[in-house]
Order: C-alpha cells, then structure tokens, then sequence
C-alpha cells in the first residue's frame, strides 16, 4: 500500500521524468518547410566556409537551421533543439551524430546512448520526419577493433530506434553515410572518420569537395525520401 508520502514522491518523479525527455506540454505543429540539422564534427567539415554548396539538395524554399559542433552527442544538442520544437519546428529533423557516442571517450556505445539517441528522437512532433544520418568509418588502420565494434553497434541500434519510431506511424529515414565511407575510403583522411582535407586547413578551406559534396548527397537524399506534407 503507498503511504501519503509516496505517492507525492512519485508523482514529483514522473514530472522530472517527463520535464527531462521534453513531454511536458504541447509539441505545436512544425511550420512547413522548417528543417533542423544537428551535427558534430563531420557535420561541421561539410558546412565550414561552404554555407551555399551545404544546402545544395535541400528542399526548394527550406528554412534550415545549422547547428554543428565538434565533438559533440545527443544529449548535448537536447536544450537547443526543445526550444526550437517549441518554436514550431522542425517539420525535419535531421540527426548527424552518433560517432562520438559510440567513441572511446564517451565509453563506446552503450544503453545510455541509446536512451539519449531516442529522447532526442522524441522530442519533436509526431508529424516531423526524423532523418538519422548514420556514422561510418572506413576500413584504415587507425580505427581500432574496439571503434568498429562501437560505431556498428550505434549503427545497428540507430536503425532500431528508426524502424521503433516508424512502427508507430511517425516518418523516420534512414540515411547511411557508412556505407559510403566503407565503400569509398579516399573520402576520409587517415583516422577513417573525418572527411578528407588534402591541403592544410585555412579559412576559406577545411574539407575537399568531393567529401563534403558526397557527405551532404547522403543527407539530402535522406531529407528528399521523407513523406511529402
């Protein structure tokens, strides 16, 4: 039998339950046209100095928000992201991260990643398509055993939560930037991760082309495959 002391405290934990995965409230209905990209650090590579040919393939007329930052996670784009889903977007999410979740200073891929990935994931409306950009690597001698093992789980498990997410009547895309990096490792540089960069990196240049261009083709494609409003 709960006593008058247990019942407030777990009502006062289903609040901070709820307040921390962003259900408190109404989602309002994204506006149209309104995608939200998160990203780390390849994210920013494809972007950087590049604001114009980033966006090549994206929906005509798109309202895009970028917000890339090196060495970032899920749970580190969670606060800016609810507080543009309260400000009625994005009717796309798009959702690059996941390399450094799945990295050995994050503790490889594990059930935290993956709670945070679907949190994320949940935060927006129902009616938003979700678009996961999966990480890759390419086959290179400085991705250790241990990374390929984390990054093919998160890969595996990013592919579960979208298929959990769709099964319930909500668009979700899966975009596999790892495939293209397996099957084309003169994208990456030597740690297989990051995209390639053949002259040193100056203001105006921090990427090759060709590897920003086929990172970026990846997203949009995945963008372009969510159901049309």
């Amino acid at each position: 039998m709960l006593d008058r002391w247990t019942v407030p405290a777990l009502v006062t934990g289903l609040l901070a339950l709820l307040a921390a995965t962003g259900l408190t409230g109404c989602v309002p209905t994204p506006k149209p046209g309104t995608i939200d990209i998160v990203g780390d650090s390849i994210a920013f590579q494809a972007n950087w100095a590049r604001p114009d040919a980033f966006v090549v393939g994206a929906p005509r007329g798109a309202d895009v928000v970028r917000d890339f930052t090196p060495g970032i996670g899920f749970p580190d784009v969670m606060t800016a992201e609810r507080k543009r889903v309260q400000a009625a977007r994005p009717a796309i999410l798009v959702i690059a991260l996941g390399t450094n979740d799945a990295g050995p200073t994050d503790q490889g891929w594990n059930a935290a990643d993956d709670q945070e990935l679907r949190a994320l994931m949940a935060l927006p409306s129902t009616t938003t398509c979700v678009v996961l950009v999966l990480p890759g690597y390419s086959d290179k001698p400085a991705v250790t055993s241990t990374q390929r093992y984390d990054l093919d789980a998160a890969r595996a498990a990013m592919r579960k939560a979208a298929a959990d997410r769709k099964a319930k009547g909500q668009p979700t895309v899966v975009a596999d930037w790892g495939a293209v990096a397996r099957a084309r490792p003169e994208l990456t540089i030597d740690d297989g991760i990051h995209l390639a960069d053949d002259a040193p990196s100056t203001p105006d240049r921090i990427v090759d082309e060709a590897a920003a261009d086929a990172w970026t083709t990846v997203l949009w494609t995945g963008v372009a495959s969510c159901p049309k409003p």
